[in-house]
């Protein structure tokens, strides 16, 4: 794998990891919630997200 390839794939993974954060911080700020705890969870019954479902895109195609 060329260096290019490699710089796209870090930014992508980059990207896609501060994408994530963002999108947590849009929906946490305004309800005036913590964005460290409690980790994610489901904002309907409040069970705990696993892990590996945090992981973007991954967790989407899991």
């Amino acid at each position: 794998m060329g260096l290019n390839a490699l710089l796209y794939v870090v930014s992508l993974l980059l990207g896609l990891i501060i994408g994530s954060f963002l999108n947590v911080v849009a929906y946490r700020v305004p309800k005036k919630e913590s964005l460290i705890r409690p980790g994610s969870h489901c904002p309907s019954c409040g069970h705990a997200v696993r892990w590996h479902d945090n992981v973007p895109v991954l967790g989407w195609l899991a």
